[in-house]
């Protein structure tokens, strides 16, 4: 069955805002950020083990971050307050894939430490560099992609909730 639109509450229009707001700020701040490692990853030798070194404290810091937010949103929810406990449940989810997203940029040296497997799997994502003759910048180009498509995901699913709302509030029968 059809969900039936209803008029948004202005602390319902305020979220949403909100949301939206977040969404955009870490998009951006997440392809700044993939801009400068494609830069640096194609930089001198200083710059490339700057990058490195970026993106595992990336690795390690998001996902003690998330090992934080996880055990707060657990805490709060137990605590019944569950308004709370869903926003750090949110930013739980940012912080994986960040972790998954930097693990993906820069994988090879923690790979290539796996007996047997390690440097046939390294060789092949170092052969993965389709319009780039860096690798890396491949990788981190479709990070930036995928970044992209769920921003732009986000804001259609908002408006169509937005427009869908607003619709409601001129039909005077729908409350």
């Amino acid at each position: 069955m059809k969900k039936q639109a209803t008029k948004l509450t202005k602390q319902e229009k305020e979220r949403i805002e909100n949301r939206l707001l977040s969404i955009f700020a870490t998009a951006l701040g997440a392809e700044m950020l993939c801009l400068y490692l494609i830069n640096w990853f194609q930089g001198s030798s200083g710059f490339v083990n700057t990058a490195r070194w970026i993106t595992y404290i990336l690795m390690v810091g998001l996902i003690v971050l998330a090992v934080f937010l996880k055990v707060k949103s657990k805490k709060f929810n137990a605590q019944g307050q569950t308004s709370r406990a869903a926003k750090y449940n949110n930013w739980f989810w940012v912080c994986v894939a960040g972790a998954i997203s930097a693990f993906f940029i820069y994988p090879t040296q923690i790979i290539g430490f796996i007996p047997g497997i390690g440097m046939p799997v390294v060789m092949w994502l170092n052969k993965l560099n389709f319009f780039f003759g860096n690798p890396i910048s491949f990788r981190i180009s479709i990070v930036m992609i995928l970044v992209g498509i769920y921003t732009i995901a986000a804001f259609i699913h908002y408006g169509i909730i937005s427009s869908q709302a607003h619709k409601a509030s001129l039909n005077k029968g729908i409350k």
